[in-house]
């Protein structure tokens, strides 16, 4: 489901200088950018396989945290319905194998959102010292991602616990 990288994206990776300073200003860690250049150059030379594996443990969370909202949505609407639609013993492996998917879509979609953004802050069209802000302000993290996280664990908790204590 890889589209070819187009010329915009070419352009950029030839320009590794640009492509290291936008991704510094966009990633959320500066230990990540050397892997996403690594995909982004993989992905021009026609090689797709990549995985983020606090995509396949975090889910939701992670998606959250990296502002991919609609992504994040949708991995946490098939977590809930789930359960409600399979037999209780399919759910683990869906799950697993919906972890699994997260943990590959990740890098792209995370690198599909970075172009979209480069490209809208005028790339090559604008001082790159204004595209550079641009782009740093649309990008980063997003710190309600630990308010969900934290949600979420006192909610399986109290789930946990009153399925302990239950009457049945």
């Amino acid at each position: 489901m890889q589209t070819p990288p187009d010329d915009f994206v070419k352009e950029m990776l030839n320009s590794k200088d640009d492509a290291v300073k936008l991704l510094a200003a966009f990633v959320p860690s500066e230990k990540m950018i050397p892997f996403y250049l690594k995909v982004m150059e993989n992905n021009c030379n026609g090689n797709v396989i990549c995985f983020n594996i606090n995509a396949f443990f975090l889910g939701m969370i992670y998606f959250v945290y990296n502002k991919l909202y609609l992504s994040g949505f949708v991995i946490f609407l098939i977590g809930v319905v789930i359960p409600y639609l399979l037999p209780e013993k399919m759910i683990f492996m869906t799950l697993l194998v919906m972890s699994t998917i997260a943990g590959a879509l990740f890098p792209q979609l995370y690198l599909n959102r970075f172009f979209r953004i480069v490209r809208k802050a005028g790339y090559r069209e604008l001082p790159f010292d204004e595209v550079l802000s641009k782009v740093k302000k649309e990008g980063g993290k997003d710190n309600a991602a630990y308010v969900i996280f934290a949600a979420t664990l006192i909610i399986a908790v109290t789930k946990a616990y009153l399925f302990k204590y239950a009457d049945y």
